[in-house]
């Protein structure tokens, strides 16, 4: 064809989606990693939000029952960074994982920390409060649900 409308032959190509046990191994550390990240990203809104009602009088249920959320998430956290050491092979990324997980859990534990104190703090002025309206009441043994 001498008008420059040259016609190719188009072949289909269809990419390999079989993956031998490297590429099955590479996959799942792929998708545990992921899962790491996210639970990581979501203890961080977590610690937010409980702050950010600690520091604006929430709802002391609310808070009570975020913290135990927290809690629980911290441990789906720990349990998806355990799935990946024991996925990864090589040490040096291994040691890295471990040191992750190390600085999340100082983390936690501080929060735990500056979360008692509040939560100690909130609970005595609660009682206060509640004997300053109902003097004849023993409201010293106030307790919360959940509390740590």
């Amino acid at each position: 064809m001498a008008t420059g409308d040259e016609m190719r032959a188009t072949r289909i190509t269809i990419f390999n989606t079989l993956l031998d046990e490297d590429g099955v191994r590479s996959e799942e550390i792929k998708r545990l990693r992921r899962s790491v990240s996210a639970f990581k990203g979501h203890l961080t809104r977590a610690y937010k939000e409980i702050r950010f009602l600690c520091s604006n009088s929430g709802s002391l249920d609310e808070i009570v029952s975020r913290k135990s959320a927290l809690d629980d998430l911290f441990a789906r956290y720990a349990a998806a960074v355990q799935s990946l050491l024991q996925n990864v092979a090589d040490m040096e990324e291994q040691e890295t994982i471990t040191r992750c997980r190390r600085r999340e859990a100082e983390e936690k534990a501080l929060f735990d920390e500056e979360f008692t104190k509040w939560f100690n703090s909130a609970r005595q002025f609660v009682s206060a409060e509640l004997m300053r309206f109902h003097p004849r009441c023993n409201f010293a043994r106030v307790s919360m649900r959940g509390s740590t």
